[in-house]
């Protein structure tokens, strides 16, 4: 396998690996976002409420 070759191989894997990492945070970013708005209307509260980054908690 020449240089060309290899270069050429090293870079289709790494495409094939952009795009599946892609599709796959889509993926969750939809089921997150169905997952939301299911527990939102389902309580009877609205999305805006129930929206809230829950990494972040903070005390006063």
């Amino acid at each position: 396998m020449d240089r060309q070759a290899t270069f050429l191989l090293a870079l289709g894997l790494l495409i094939v690996a952009a795009a599946f990492v892609s599709a796959s945070g889509w993926i969750l970013f939809v089921w997150d976002r169905r997952t939301d708005r299911a527990s939102g209307t389902a309580a009877g509260i609205s999305h805006a409420t129930t929206h809230a980054h829950h990494e972040v908690h903070e005390e006063r």
